[in-house]
């Protein structure tokens, strides 16, 4: 934009604060702005549902879906071009893009400061010039109409935190239980010191002296046998958040559409599960002891203003500055905590895909330009990280100053009671013990804030995962016998976005038990969509799959993956064993199963040839197998379920000629009903049926010599091959 905005003050726009809404991703930005208009306006709405109105994918979100979503929910939303010195005349707050891959809040303007809400980093306040740098030119307005409804409730922390300590609360119970009893013992101490001074050292009463050093050591016994159980429960606790959250995060995942994995990434997803046993640490230590400490606070409050109502409530008055530096710093130790856990995962993501491509980025000689981004992606983790500590150091450092103050302040009150002549001088010792033992927890608990704010943190990570709906599994009961094989397509369309244009539209196609049916096609032509649909991996838009006449959202899922396989050309075997690698965990799998697969698959002699054949080792990746063996162990693992219909797309793409001839030939001879994605020409041009596909829609269909003879499509396609 201009460069003269940054040298004068814009036009005044009064600002209008929204709540912060941080995203998890960076493709989230969009979503999480939205999120933030409308949680103004008084509608709360998870960002995990405006993804899918924003019809969010991995290259983000359009500043037209945007729209869209806003005025489903009764906004009046448009989109302008404005120079920056123009944004002063719009009513606040407004969208802007922002660095042509970003989109943040604009809260207001007043002279040449900016207030901008960053789902990425959080509320800060910028110079002209700088909107003037980064702003785009594209802003969006919005405002109310009638249509326009209030709902929903706010994310918070609260509610998250009692999910997972609900199976935890009779160990909670109990260590609050523990906490009143350490109080009590706590009050020993005090008493002994009032007793020692005034009855012993003032009075003379030496026979007190052996109870007064038995009741310490027997106190002191007694409370290291409590410390020890309270310990013994934080493991307890600790080991049971972290079993259950983690087994509920991934159970939850692994039963989510394929759609939620596609338009994520792999790194991100599986950070949030590692952050899991740290959120489990953290809610078993820190919040536990902010239970304990809550309760010796209000346990020692209650029994100092019981002692000396005025004095007591003197000290209260003392704690109140504590409460208010947890209450100024909570939300900015929060932001900063969410920030620098987003900016950590976006590096993990960044250094996987370093690693998972490092062949093509060696091959392309592009390591100084990997190094450079994963340089600056770290360099952004370690500033925050620094100013992280500079704040959590300032933060540490205000609990021992109060505190300080706060002991000073007591020393005064009590030697002011005793020359007042209320205390006495073992009242003014007991009560300082007191105050101290108020003091001590209440300032431990300030101390707990940055530790609490990595909690809501990890908390918000594992729940905005939680909150992404299951799909409803069909009834069990609907279970039926080995399916023959026969598929019918009708009306299909499918898309990732419910506000874009659909990738697949309109497809019929009918399959007999046993046939083949091939899909060809340019790139992006929806080949590999279709195919994924009719193995039930993506929930159609519109229209009907049946398998054998069944609906096969009718089908349950795991009825259905072992009728229907689905390979593609990502093969993916881990370090364990053939065996293992072929039945996936499933020790229930006979032998007989495994080399029948085998054998259909062409690689029966390989395998037996090596080492201890189904126990033979396989390396991280089949790093030890050849690109044709791999494939072909991806074949056998579809077959050792025997599956009545199988998708390979572009699995045989790594096998020469031959061999494919044999892989293909065994297929038939099973009787499998295949669904063929290729381009090779030798693997499609014997299949009972060719469908060409553009832009989603089926163009031609046919056998090879008939499309042939039309010189349409087909003919174009075999022509490049």
């Amino acid at each position: 934009m201009t460069a003269a905005v940054g040298t004068q003050p814009m036009p005044q726009a009064r600002r209008r604060k929204v709540p912060t809404v941080l995203q998890f991703e960076a493709v989230e930005c969009g979503a999480a702005c939205l999120a933030m208009i409308l949680a103004r306006q008084g509608r709360f709405v998870p960002v995990e549902l405006l993804r899918s109105l924003c019809g969010v994918t991995r290259d983000g979100a359009k500043a037209s879906n945007i729209l869209k979503a806003a005025r489903s929910f009764g906004l009046e939303a448009r989109g302008f071009r404005k120079e920056p010195g123009e944004l002063g005349t719009l009513t606040m707050p407004v969208i802007l893009h922002w660095n042509f891959e970003h989109f943040v809040v604009l809260e207001g303007i007043r002279g040449r400061r900016c207030w901008i809400n960053d789902p990425a980093t959080g509320r800060r306040v910028i110079g002209t010039d700088e909107l003037d740098r980064a702003f785009t030119g594209v802003v969006l307005t919005f405002a109310r109409t009638e249509a326009f409804r209030p709902g929903g409730k706010a994310a918070g922390a609260a509610a998250m935190l009692w999910r997972r300590l609900a199976a935890a609360s009779g160990a909670l119970t109990l260590i609050a239980l523990l906490a009143v009893c350490l109080v009590a013992t706590g009050l020993v101490l005090p008493a002994a010191i009032r007793v020692f001074v005034d009855g012993i050292l003032v009075a003379g009463q030496s026979h007190w002296l052996p109870v007064v050093i038995g009741g310490l050591a027997v106190t002191a016994l007694v409370r290291a046998g409590l410390i020890l159980v309270e310990q013994s429960l934080l493991v307890r606790l600790n080991t049971r958040i972290a079993v259950s959250g983690a087994g509920r995060l991934v159970w939850h995942l692994l039963r989510l559409p394929i759609a939620f994995f596609m338009q994520r990434h792999a790194a991100e997803i599986a950070d949030r599960i590692n952050t899991n046993d740290e959120t489990a640490r953290l809610l078993s230590t820190e919040v536990s002891q902010t239970v304990l400490k809550l309760v010796e606070v209000l346990l020692y409050g209650l029994v100092l203003v019981v002692m000396a109502p005025v004095a007591g409530l003197a000290v209260w008055a003392m704690a109140i500055p504590n409460l208010l530096v947890l209450w100024l710093f909570s939300d900015r130790l929060r932001r900063t905590a969410e920030t620098l856990r987003l900016r950590e995962s976006r590096l993990v993501a960044h250094t996987a895909g370093i690693i998972q491509n490092i062949e093509t980025i060696r091959a392309s000689g592009r390591e100084a330009a990997a190094f450079r981004k994963w340089a600056g992606l770290h360099a952004q983790v370690s500033n925050h990280l620094r100013r992280n500590a500079i704040e959590e150091a300032v933060f540490g450092a205000l609990p021992v100053l109060l505190r300080g103050l706060s002991g000073a302040g007591v020393v005064a009150l009590g030697g002011w009671s005793v020359l007042e002549g209320r205390f006495t001088l073992g009242d003014f010792l007991a009560f300082q013990t007191l105050s101290a033992s108020f003091l001590a927890p209440l300032g431990a608990f300030l101390a707990l804030g940055p530790d609490l704010a990595n909690v809501r943190t990890g908390l918000m990570r594992a729940e905005d995962a939680m909150r992404y709906p299951v799909p409803p599994e069909p009834d069990t009961d609907s279970i039926s016998g080995p399916a023959a094989g026969g598929l019918a397509v009708s009306g299909l369309s499918f898309g990732y976005s419910p506000l874009d244009p659909p990738l697949v539209e309109g497809i019929d196609l009918t399959v007999t038990p046993g046939a083949s049916v091939a899909l060809v096609g340019l790139s992006g032509s929806g080949k590999s969509t279709l195919g994924r649909l009719i193995c039930g991996l993506l929930e159609p838009r519109g229209g009907d799959i049946l398998l054998d006449g069944r609906a096969l959202r009718s089908v349950p899922k795991l009825e259905r993956a072992n009728q229907i396989a689905y390979v593609d050309q990502e093969i993916f075997l881990f370090e364990g064993t053939v065996r293992d690698n072929l039945t996936l965990w499933l020790s229930s799998a006979p032998d007989a199963d495994l080399l029948r697969a085998l054998d259909d698959a062409a690689l029966l002699d390989d395998i037996l040839a090596r080492p201890g054949g189904l126990s033979a080792p396989v390396a991280e990746g089949g790093a030890n197998f050849s690109g044709g063996q791999r494939q072909r162990l991806e074949i056998a693992r579809a077959l050792v379920s025997d599956p009545a219909v199988i998708v390979l797309d572009e699995a045989t793409a790594a096998l020469d000629p031959e061999v494919e001839a044999q892989v293909v030939d065994r297929l038939s001879r099973r009787g499998i009903t295949q669904v063929v994605i290729a381009h090779r020409l030798s693997t499609i041009r014997d299949a009972g049926e060719i469908i060409v596909l553009e832009r989603g829609r089926i163009v031609e269909r046919g056998t090879h010599d008939g499309l042939l003879a039309r010189g349409g499509a087909y003919t174009a396609l075999v022509g490049a091959t």
